[in-house]
């Protein structure tokens, strides 16, 4: 059989078996449903071709980004050339102060103890230096300055101590 004898018969069977009502009711329902389908069938179709346009500038816009970034990189590149250096324009450390060695003649090792210690005063200081002319000159901060007359006497000096 073919469709539309199929469609004939299917037609006859229902308006004999089924009321009006029922008939307007499927025939609004499978009109429904058509639309329906039609409305999924065109928003899929956009969607595809939304998606191929969105593709398409997404791949011009890459290609046409990327060399622009490359002549940047390849412009910030440099490039050097070295080659040994001469033995005369090296640097090097050597010796060239001569150790300073002292014997014992020349030092005198002082021993002290801890504490004990007294603040001397001017006068004290000056008794100190009976035998070699000094003076203590004052600033204005309150600081002294002791100064002698004699420039070898600023080489140094023994003192020596006045019996108690």
């Amino acid at each position: 059989m073919k469709n539309r004898e199929v469609s004939e018969l299917l037609q006859e069977v229902l308006e004999q078996g089924t009321p009006a009502e029922f008939q307007v009711a499927l025939m609004e329902n499978t009109l429904r449903a058509a639309r329906r389908r039609k409305q999924v069938r065109q928003t899929v179709r956009s969607g595809l071709v939304l998606a191929i346009v969105a593709v398409t500038v997404t791949f011009f816009l890459h290609r046409s980004v990327v060399p622009l970034n490359r002549v940047e990189q390849e412009s910030a590149l440099s490039i050097i050339h070295s080659q040994k250096l001469k033995p005369g324009m090296l640097l090097a450390t050597r010796e060239s102060v001569v150790a300073v060695k002292s014997s014992p003649l020349t030092f005198t090792a002082i021993h002290t103890k801890a504490g004990g210690f007294k603040l001397m005063d001017d006068n004290e200081l000056l008794a100190f230096l009976t035998k070699h002319p000094a003076a203590l000159v004052r600033r204005s901060n309150g600081s002294a300055d002791l100064v002698f007359v004699n420039p070898a006497d600023m080489e140094g000096f023994e003192v020596e101590r006045a019996s108690q």
